[in-house]
């Protein structure tokens, strides 16, 4: 009997991203979209938050924690290992939201668990994945167990989270201790081999910053509205709360008048949230090497 595992993550603030040359965007299998809410693609590393200098990579395909810049200080192949395509899961439980992840530099070769273990496995690309393929390669995600960050969830096994241990990554049933909650907890990064470069983005077009409004519709939904953004690109939306705890990004597409328009749900406590938006252009003045628009705070409530 086989088993398998899988992950995804929220933002930090602070971080450096390495940006790349063109790289052409892998195409995408059929995803069972009923199961999320949110159209999904992100493009993340993910660091521990217990040894937050070590991230999630894959090495002979198996799942581990290391420090990419390690072993020696050429770190191309080091970071595409820890960075991945973060899709909208395979297979769901009860509709509950769920992750697929996609190794970066093998696109063909999806996060899955097998006898607990993590690890990258392909399936035949001309056909759909089995059923138990999409259920093994699919996680929740979860607030972070350690009180902060996220956590990873088998969908088809609820009780069992992906964790650390010696540095390799297994899927775990849940421990009630603070050293299980803090290994099976991870903070979404940027992608440490840097992002895909937008493809169309037209050259008479100048880097201006779009900008963004956010309203409260009511308790827990949000209208933001932009404008700035370059016509027909997907735009992502990033949100914080007052402890710098990011929610997964959220995405939609600009309109031929450069706009944005889009309501949205975030299960959100008392405090603010902060909303800012970008499509893919490039500003080497930003620690994420993306350009931003303006960052809007909000009440929750």
């Amino acid at each position: 009997m086989s088993n398998y595992c899988h992950f995804c993550c929220i933002i930090s603030i602070n971080f450096i991203a390495i940006l790349i040359g063109s790289v052409a965007i892998p195409s995408v299998p059929a995803i069972a979209q009923e199961c999320n809410s949110v159209s999904l693609w992100e493009q993340n590393s993910f660091s521990s938050l217990n040894f937050s200098d070590r991230y999630i990579r894959h090495s002979s395909f198996l799942g581990h924690l290391s420090d990419p810049r390690l072993p020696n200080p050429n770190t191309k192949v080091e970071f595409e290992d820890a960075t991945f395509d973060v899709l909208p899961g395979f297979s769901c439980r009860q509709n509950i939201p769920s992750v697929s992840i996609r190794s970066r530099n093998y696109p063909k070769r999806w996060m899955r668990h097998s006898f607990w273990r993590i690890r990258f496995d392909e399936y035949d690309q001309g056909a759909q994945p089995s059923d138990l393929f999409k259920k093994d390669a699919s996680f929740e995600m979860v607030p972070g167990l350690a009180g902060q960050c996220i956590s990873f969830r088998s969908v088809n096994y609820p009780d069992r989270y992906i964790r650390h241990r010696n540095f390799g990554l297994w899927l775990d049933v849940l421990e009630n201790t603070d050293l299980f909650r803090r290994d099976a907890t991870f903070c979404k990064q940027p992608p440490r081999a840097g992002y895909y470069p937008t493809t169309n983005q037209p050259s008479n077009l100048p880097d201006t910053r779009p900008t963004i409004s956010v309203s409260l519709l009511q308790s827990q939904t949000f209208l933001v509205e932009g404008s700035g953004f370059l016509p027909g690109e997907q735009v992502a939306i990033r949100i914080a709360d007052d402890a710098l705890n990011p929610n997964p990004l959220y995405y939609t597409k600009a309109r031929e008048d450069r706009s944005i328009s889009v309501t949205l749900s975030i299960p959100c406590g008392p405090g603010r949230l902060y909303f800012s938006a970008n499509d893919g252009r490039k500003d080497s003045s930003d620690r994420t090497g993306m350009l931003w628009s303006n960052t809007v705070p909000i009440s929750c409530q």
